[in-house]
């Protein structure tokens, strides 16, 4: 995967290797714009792709205001692409014009319901670039797992797709200072990546963990209950507690805390406040869990003055 600055120009990345030749991918593409996540580039490498927020589509929009399947666009032999509308709520425009169906080319701006995305031609580099910049936000660039932007957009989708079985795991790790004073900050940061590589171990193709913090990991469990959400915790908190870091002439071994909720009825309606209410009740268990002796998992499904409910 792509790691550097998120500062490069578009001419130091085409230096590093995006230049024409390098077997770099330069089919159609379109850049979100606008939308929940600006920078996503789609690539048009088939004959037909469908467009909308249902998760059966190709190109996923999760927006609201985008229908469940809201257009198509297709690739035709001859390399030209035209996009075509399937009767949606908000409809299809093209450079702001509505349309039903168009032929598109180079440049042109797409506006299916409030999501903005930039049409390039074959053989654009500018696209390209884009798909790399959005990778560095996407990622953390020291443990390779998701960015903290990255993880608070999938916690916020899995709430607006209505979806409230599921579960969050907020875990820390233990005395996380003591490693970057003993071996230094490169030996810490390893110890991160591979930290992050262990709690991730146990974890299913369908779970989500990214890098909330400093040494703090935020792991979202889609259709997953909270009993089954402390099993999980548990079996991440022991992968890390038996796995032995080696660098250099360096043996380290670390542990970390966990703090595990889901969804309460009180939470709220709005995205932002029922994202904010399991973050602190996430941290407030975590919290516990650090107060009882660290390196073990504790459980809250209470809101206000959270107690550990359950622990395992």
């Amino acid at each position: 995967m792509f790691r550097s600055s998120p500062f490069l120009s578009m001419d130091t990345l085409i230096e590093g290797g995006l230049a024409p030749g390098n077997n770099i991918d330069l089919s159609p593409r379109l850049l979100v714009i606008v939308g929940q996540e600006p920078g996503r580039v789609f690539g048009i490498n088939k004959c037909e792709l469908k467009l909308g927020r249902d998760e059966s589509n190709q190109i996923l929009l999760n927006d609201a205001s985008v229908s469940r399947e809201h257009a198509s666009i297709r690739r035709d032999e001859s390399g030209c692409v035209t996009i075509e509308d399937l009767n949606s709520r908000n409809g299809l425009y093209v450079n702001e014009i509505k349309v039903v169906s168009a032929r598109l080319k180079h440049g042109d701006i797409l506006r299916i319901g409030n999501v903005l995305l930039k049409y390039f031609e074959f053989g654009s580099l500018e696209a390209e670039v884009f798909q790399r910049v959005f990778e560095l936000a996407l990622y953390d660039s020291v443990t390779e797992i998701f960015s903290r932007t990255a993880i608070t957009h999938h916690l916020h989708s899995l709430i607006q797709k209505g979806q409230m079985t599921f579960a969050v795991i907020m875990a820390d790790l233990d005395h996380f200072k003591k490693v970057n004073d003993t071996h230094g900050h490169l030996t810490g940061d390893y110890v991160l990546n591979q930290a992050a590589a262990a709690i991730k171990k146990p974890l299913s193709k369908e779970d989500l963990i990214g890098r909330f913090g400093g040494e703090e990991f935020l792991i979202l469990l889609p259709n997953t209950e909270i009993n089954q959400a402390a099993i999980i915790a548990e079996s991440c908190r022991k992968s890390l507690e038996e796995n032995i870091i080696h660098r250099h002439n360096s043996t380290v071994r670390i542990t970390a805390s966990f703090g595990v909720t889901s969804p309460l009825p009180g939470d709220g309606k709005k995205t932002e406040d029922i994202a904010q209410h399991l973050l602190e009740r996430a941290d407030r268990a975590l919290y516990i869990a650090k107060h009882e002796g660290r390196n073990c998992v504790r459980v809250s499904q209470i809101s206000g003055q959270d107690q550990p409910s359950e622990s395992a």
